[in-house]
């Protein structure tokens, strides 16, 4: 599936600033990373100079200015191009609104989708990153970036020295998922109580993760777009980010982990600054607007009731029962509580061992379908269905401690 991954994609499915590259100067570079950008203000390009200026490899940040098509005014936007040329120079090279700017060992190709071209606003974030990322894959290719992953991170991030450190290791992994933590912004008046709620967000972020862990859950790991690596082959074979205004780094990790394991490096940590954000209509800024909201009207953030990660772990564990299911093509026999056989329903189980009855022809096989079936959007589809189904949610400290108490036999 893998073989010629790259090609195939730039041929059929890549954006069409791939093919602008074709005078490209012949430079190399041994590490890229993706940043979006929307209404940032030019300082994290200096935070990643004095970051990596002074390492012995040559890096590339393809910095993607974007604004959406219903958006009449990004003010920062044009600040921040005119940012990189004045960091990084007048560009070396330029072919429409693409432009390459370098200075010592880092360089900055620069998209600009916000002056003349914008983004459709249904496609948001994720046209952006998928636009970085086709570009970064098409440099891979013509062999002008020699490490096969591909970063994806924010303007909002602090990326470590070690950053890359990973890029020369063998990994069969699709996808690398870095630590991270919620800084305080001081020159934010707001801040104290923006960072109290991005703190509480970072917490729930982490109790799920830990949940699904718990659970045997083969998704049990983080969704930010901002603390990834993807392998090039990987994410061309899955066809890149998706389109969508928000969440796009949810499903491609989700088609990933279809591909190959999304492993997680705890030693590579990045620093995310703690801010309410509306650049997209969900995901850590708005949440963190809404734990505001509660806070100051004294209410209490809650957060998925522990006992369905119970449930889940007893779901996950009835495979082998629902593989002897499957090739019987019996009727489903009831699970093991009431719960398990209304999920069941709710999420069409059925449907699932039909299928399996006529295309697994073996425990793996029948294994491996259950969990491209079962992947991690059909898990949140679980979680919510108990969620208004007798598991209503319960507060955060309440939970985490709960979890931590959980039975592990």
């Amino acid at each position: 599936m893998l073989d010629n991954a790259i090609d195939r994609y730039l041929r059929n499915y890549a954006e069409p600033e791939t093919e602008l590259l074709t005078n490209f100067p012949l430079l190399r570079w041994q590490h890229c990373v993706v940043i979006p950008a929307l209404d940032e203000a030019p300082a994290f390009l200096q935070t990643f100079f004095a970051t990596f200026h002074h390492q012995p490899d040559n890096y590339m940040m393809v910095l993607v200015v974007n604004r959406s098509s219903d958006r009449t005014h990004s003010p920062n936007n044009a600040n921040l191009i005119a940012g990189v040329e004045t960091i990084f120079n007048q560009p070396l090279w330029r072919h429409q609104h693409l432009s390459l700017h370098c200075t010592d060992n880092i360089s900055v190709l620069l998209v600009d989708r916000s002056s003349r071209l914008t983004i459709p606003s249904k496609q948001g974030v994720g046209l952006a990153r998928k636009i970085g990322c086709d570009i970064a894959c098409a440099l891979i290719e013509k062999a002008n970036i020699s490490s096969a992953w591909v970063y994806s991170s924010d303007a909002d991030a602090r990326l470590p020295e070690n950053y890359f450190c990973h890029s020369n290791k063998q990994s069969q992994s699709s996808a690398r998922v870095f630590e991270f933590t919620h800084q305080a912004d001081i020159s934010n008046e707001s801040e104290p109580s923006c960072h109290h709620a991005t703190s509480l967000y970072e917490a729930h972020l982490r109790y799920f993760r830990d949940g699904l862990d718990y659970a045997g859950s083969p998704y049990a790991f983080f969704t930010l777009g901002s603390t990834l690596a993807v392998s090039a082959q990987h994410y061309c074979a899955a066809r890149g980010f998706p389109k969508r205004p928000a969440g796009e780094d949810f499903y491609l990790l989700n088609k990933l982990a279809k591909l190959g394991d999304i492993s997680f490096c705890p030693e590579v940590r990045l620093q995310i600054q703690s801010r309410e954000s509306r650049r997209v209509p969900f995901g850590t800024g708005p949440a963190v607007e809404r734990i505001s909201n509660m806070l100051t009207n004294d209410h209490t953030y809650c957060t998925y009731n522990p006992k369905i990660f119970i449930l889940l772990r007893r779901w996950l564990r009835s495979r082998e029962t629902l593989w002897e299911t499957s090739q019987k093509a019996s009727a489903l026999p009831p699970l093991d509580c009431c719960e398990l056989n209304a999920v069941a329903k709710a999420i069409k189980l059925n449907k699932f061992l039909n299928h399996a009855h006529h295309h697994a022809r073996s425990r793996e096989q029948f294994h491996k379908q259950f969990q491209q079936w079962f992947d991690a959007f059909l898990t949140l589809k679980f979680i919510h269905f108990f969620q208004t189904n007798g598991f209503p949610p319960v507060p955060l400290d309440k939970a985490i401690r709960e979890l931590k108490q959980l039975p592990h036999d």
